[in-house]
């Protein structure tokens, strides 16, 4: 019998090294849990990601390349979205019916003036 039971994990993953350590989290809820792993990944509006409609070659090998650098099984399946963070996650944690969403911290030397401390986080609740 498992203490945690859960059936979807999801992750927001930013394509940087501050994603890591939410990879490793979601992996860790994901096997704790019995769970299936959902990693996603939003392009801001306007950026070539976005442009293009979906994932280029060099964003796919991005996301993979941040879970094996995590040293998470590539046992997941991977969401690209576009627009806000904030606004994304949240309609697509609904869709496919997540328990929890793991969001990583934001880079230090990152802060930005016009945000509240918490931002995405709480947009996506």
């Amino acid at each position: 019998m498992r203490l945690l039971q859960l059936t979807t994990v999801l992750v927001a993953d930013d394509l940087t090294t501050t994603s890591d350590a939410a990879l490793r989290t979601a992996a860790a809820l994901r096997d704790a849990g019995g769970a299936r792993l959902h990693v996603v990944h939003v392009a801001p509006a306007g950026t070539a990601m976005a442009a293009h409609g979906g994932v280029p070659a060099e964003d796919q090998h991005a996301m993979q390349d941040g879970a094996v650098r995590a040293k998470v099984a590539t046992d997941y399946t991977p969401h690209v979205l576009t627009g806000s963070a904030g606004e994304a996650i949240g309609p697509l944690a609904d869709r496919i019916s997540a328990d929890v969403i793991v969001t990583g911290r934001r880079e230090h030397g990152a802060v930005q003036s016009n945000r509240r401390l918490g931002g995405t986080p709480f947009d996506i609740i």
